[in-house]
């Protein structure tokens, strides 16, 4: 009987996994706030000949590293062996830097962004100044997610009244008063 890690080349399938994923956060930092719209993510090669040879089943796939034959391939909880390739985007880093601007909907001495589902913690703005008739508060967010929800509080205890939600619209984005829309350019 061969050793199974001849055949289930774990080490390989470890160091693959290594690989892809230090290399996905190389290209992140290398990209930072330059192309904060780059789409980050990696391929899966197609390695798929024999795959259903009945003398070697899946062998290109096993030889190549993608899948281990210590797990069910057949299974739909184990991805049909790729589970632990396909789990690496779940640790892929690619959170940015956001700078919201903000128009006040009354007169404080301070505004604040209160976020919730996907990022905490309330984050103090600073007035920006008067812009096109209206006056504007700022804040960036290092490391914001993809995605999270978020309303403005100011001094005087009051929110704008308004839950909106970044979806990753871009890396800077502008938001009036009582509206739900986020804004890619300043409105």
């Amino acid at each position: 009987m061969v050793p199974l890690e001849v055949t289930d080349w774990t080490t390989f399938n470890s160091q693959l996994a290594t690989v892809r994923s230090s290399g996905v956060d190389a290209v992140s930092a290398t990209f930072g706030s330059s192309f904060p719209h780059a789409a980050l993510g990696h391929k899966i090669p197609g390695v798929h000949w024999a795959m259903d040879d009945p003398a070697y089943p899946r062998a290109a796939e096993v030889a190549a590293g993608l899948v281990k034959t210590s797990v069910d391939m057949n299974a739909d909880s184990t991805g049909h062996g790729y589970a632990r390739i396909v789990g690496l985007a779940n640790q892929i880093s690619t959170s940015r830097r956001v700078t919201v601007h903000h128009v006040e909907f009354e007169s404080a001495t301070s505004y604040s962004i209160h976020p919730w589902s996907g990022l905490t913690g309330d984050r103090q703005m600073s007035c920006e100044g008067y812009l096109n008739g209206r006056h504007w508060w700022t804040v960036t967010i290092t490391g914001a997610p993809s995605s999270f929800w978020f309303c403005f509080v100011n001094s005087n205890g009051n929110w704008d009244g308004t839950n909106r939600q970044y979806t990753g619209q871009a890396s800077t984005i502008d938001v009036l008063p009582h509206s739900s829309t986020v804004s890619t350019s300043r409105p």
